[in-house]
């Protein structure tokens, strides 16, 4: 593994791991200062946006209790290829499952482009 690949492998980890504790400090650390996430879906946290602390918390408000698990990846340079769930709780109790492909694109070794394609909400 080249030393880059390491670097993309290491940051992704991270931010996975990140997501899981509700570190925001800890995921914010994996972004690039001029980085950008997309979500390609309806709903509040559709459409592109700046990473920032503000949506971070947004999320964890919204799903207090969550947790992301990576199903597999594929890294090709610089370009990461992700296939994920979520399990967890909507901020009423009630529960969420999703599934994702989450595609980023990293420069040394932290990422500059997140898009998210979620594949679904089942609720159960």
């Amino acid at each position: 593994m080249s030393d880059s690949s390491a670097a993309n492998r290491a940051c992704i980890d991270a931010f996975y791991a990140a997501l899981n504790a509700h570190d925001i400090d800890g995921v914010m650390a994996c972004y690039t200062d001029d980085a950008t996430i997309e979500v390609l879906a309806q709903g509040p946290f559709g459409g592109k946006h700046r990473p920032s602390t503000a949506l971070l918390k947004g999320l964890f408000d919204a799903f207090p209790v969550i947790q992301f698990e990576v199903r597999g990846s594929v890294m090709e340079g610089d370009r990461v290829a992700v296939e994920v769930r979520s399990e967890g709780e909507h901020a009423d109790g009630s529960p969420y499952i999703n599934h994702y492909h989450n595609f980023f694109e990293l420069r040394g070794g932290r990422v500059c482009c997140f898009r998210e394609y979620p594949t679904g909400y089942t609720g159960a």
